[in-house]
């Protein structure tokens, strides 16, 4: 993300990843719905980070969904920052995830996120902050 995305609290949303790196097959809708679509079909690596903009944040949630997710189509990674199961974490959680999933050539990937968080609720960006925030990365491998 090139900045913060303001999310409602404990609402899943399309993390919108609006920068690229490198993009050799304009494979990735940087502008519009934010979604991997590879043209080729194959495995592909796919990898994705939610961090939150937020030290008090109790959960912090990561979603791959393909084609829009659903049954099967959803592939989700959590992380729980709360010690005693009611106070939240000295620090802006994170929740990642790295899978294998085969695309067909029309096939899409999206990367969603949701942050439980007594104030500020946001998706990490920009680079200010250290590492990775809000990404999603494709490869293919097979």
């Amino acid at each position: 993300l090139s900045s913060v995305q303001n999310v409602s609290d404990n609402v899943t949303t399309k993390a919108q990843v609006d920068t690229e790196v490198f993009d050799t097959d304009n494979a990735y809708d940087n502008s519009t719905n934010y979604r991997f679509t590879p043209g080729v079909a194959g495995y592909y690596l796919i990898q994705a980070q939610t961090q939150c903009n937020a030290a008090d944040a109790h959960f912090v949630l990561n979603e791959i969904r393909k084609n829009g997710g659903g049954s099967g189509l959803n592939y989700a990674t959590a992380f729980d920052t709360r010690n005693d199961g009611s106070s939240g974490g000295a620090y802006s959680a994170a929740a990642n995830q790295t899978r294998v999933i085969y695309l067909d050539t029309d096939d899409y990937v999206e990367c969603y996120g949701a942050v439980v968080s007594a104030s500020t609720c946001q998706f990490a960006g920009h680079d200010s902050y250290v590492g990775f925030n809000c990404y999603m990365l494709g490869i293919k491998i097979g």
